[in-house]
């Protein structure tokens, strides 16, 4: 028996804050297509359900095309339940989906069965074991919405769930797959996001396939196809030119697929003639990657600041005496020397 695990689509975001208002556009396109192949998949495999661990939304009122568009895709595959447990973002969301036969959601909590397989699901990730009543005969799957490495409201306790039965706890909120040993027989697994939307959201993305044989449950991360998130970290100390840094920017991206999204970080110091011109240097990745960014994380050489006779240097040493904070020090001096020379300071 085969069941997909997925979680923090997050579709109908706006994606405006890193992408221009087309690029926006083409990317929340890109999300509907990945749920529908996700859907796909799911068909040709023969899965009994998608689980779908919160966060499909992006809000708690999502758009009407946005509900179009997945249930569309819901009603398209008659076969596969596909069961909603909703997240902190898009708590209240299933309300405005329409009622769809093979659409199953927890008002609060509740359970699905699929012979010896049980689906549980809690909107609230503090409820309790006890309260779901897990029978520790059945092979038991358990829904939350959560943060395992936090306290508070959205805290998902794990020590409640050891030696209580779980066979597989399918987790939404982290948006990278992660795997671990709840007890000597379960496991806890986040699905991460299925397709990265930003820089924070790098690598590979995809679900996770789930196959029950003999009350035993095998995971398997499954990818999806598309467009990635890359960053890349690039030391510059050694070089001599802003040829030199260029070559070595797009060397370093150089295996990258083009119709990926890159981020450069420049590292290392350098002395304020060689300060990275970001903003050529994102242009000529730009034209390389359907998205290219690169971010300025030097630190400009102590002796410099010590010995420079410049307008600079004396900004420099009067900034060394006023902020103490290394890391604040080095910010409002690479963006006082950039206003010196008449360039943009936000990178």
């Amino acid at each position: 028996m085969i069941f997909l695990h997925t979680a923090d689509w997050h579709l109908d975001a706006s994606m405006e804050a890193g992408l221009s208002q087309a690029k926006a556009s083409e990317r929340r396109r890109e999300l509907y297509l990945a749920f529908e192949k996700m859907a796909e998949d799911a068909e040709e495999m023969g899965a009994k359900a998608i689980l779908i661990a919160g966060d499909l939304f992006d809000g708690a009122n999502p758009s009407p095309s946005a509900v179009s568009r997945v249930s569309a895709v819901m009603e398209a595959h008659p076969n596969i339940d596909f069961i909603l447990l909703c997240g902190n973002h898009d708590s209240t969301a299933r309300v405005h989906l329409p009622t769809i036969k093979n659409l199953k959601t927890f008002e609060e909590k509740g359970v699905f069965r699929y012979e010896n397989v049980a689906v549980y699901g809690a909107e609230d990730p503090s409820v309790s074991p006890a309260e779901l009543g897990i029978l520790a005969e059945d092979c038991n799957i358990v829904m939350l919405h959560g943060e395992t490495r936090a306290s508070g409201s959205e805290q998902i306790a794990l020590t409640r769930w050891e030696n209580r039965g779980v066979d597989y706890l399918a987790l939404g909120h982290y948006h990278r797959y992660e795997s671990h040993a709840l007890d000597g027989r379960g496991k806890y697994v986040y699905a991460g996001c299925p397709a990265g939307r930003g820089f924070d959201e790098c690598g590979e993305k995809g679900y996770v396939k789930l196959t029950v044989e003999d009350g035993k449950v095998r995971e398997e991360f499954i990818p999806l196809a598309g467009r990635r998130y890359h960053t890349v970290a690039l030391d510059i100390s050694a070089m001599g030119s802003a040829y030199e840094i260029e070559t070595a920017t797009l060397d370093a991206t150089r295996d990258i697929p083009k119709q990926d999204a890159v981020k450069v970080e420049l590292t290392g110091e350098c002395v304020p003639s060689l300060l990275p011109d970001t903003k050529m240097l994102s242009t000529r990745l730009s034209s390389r990657f359907w998205l290219g960014k690169v971010k300025d994380c030097t630190t400009l050489k102590a002796d410099i600041r010590e010995t420079d006779k410049s307008l600079f240097g004396v900004f420099a040493r009067l900034v060394g005496e006023k902020i103490e904070d290394e890391a604040m020090r080095q910010r409002v001096l690479t963006c006082g020397l950039r206003a010196l020379r008449g360039e943009e300071t936000a990178e």
